[in-house]
């Protein structure tokens, strides 16, 4: 069986796919914590998540996504 060779777009999305779920680790692993560093790791986290999803959206095309996240 051959496969078939991913695109730089594709190699792209699939990093920032695995550094969405490692965030949304953290987040679960974390979220609970009553520390407020860990508190602040987490709502950092939470933010990278979404950042990284929004890059995914742009990279997909998902001009909805888009549109909601900048209030249009």
């Amino acid at each position: 069986m051959k496969y078939r060779k991913l695109t730089k777009k594709e190699e792209l999305i699939r990093l920032l796919q695995r550094a969405v779920e490692r965030q949304d680790d953290f987040i679960t692993l974390c979220g609970n914590d009553l520390n407020p560093q860990v508190a602040d790791m987490v709502s950092k986290a939470m933010g990278k998540k979404v950042a990284f999803e929004s890059v995914i959206a742009a990279l997909k095309n998902d001009r909805v996504y888009l549109n909601i996240e900048a209030g249009i």
